[in-house]
């Protein structure tokens, strides 16, 4: 299996992603998917998504994405 590209979006992204990315990090760890997270502000992932295979955010997501988007609070 390929290691995927999950982008880790919040508005700002500093804090609120970082949390996110920390579990989610365990997460994929706990069942061996090998994934290279990589931590944005949600404005970027639009241009950001032509390399990646799944987007998670902590925001209202602004637009449609080419990838899996998964809303992850709230």
């Amino acid at each position: 299996m390929k290691k995927l590209n999950v982008l880790v979006a919040c508005g700002a992204g500093i804090a609120t992603s970082t949390v996110v990315m920390k579990k989610v990090e365990d997460l994929f760890a706990e069942n061996n998917i090998d994934a290279n997270l990589i931590q944005i502000k949600i404005a970027e992932a639009a241009s950001k998504q032509d390399d990646a295979d799944m987007l998670i955010s902590t925001t209202v997501l602004p637009t449609e994405y080419k990838i899996p988007a998964i809303k992850a609070m709230g």
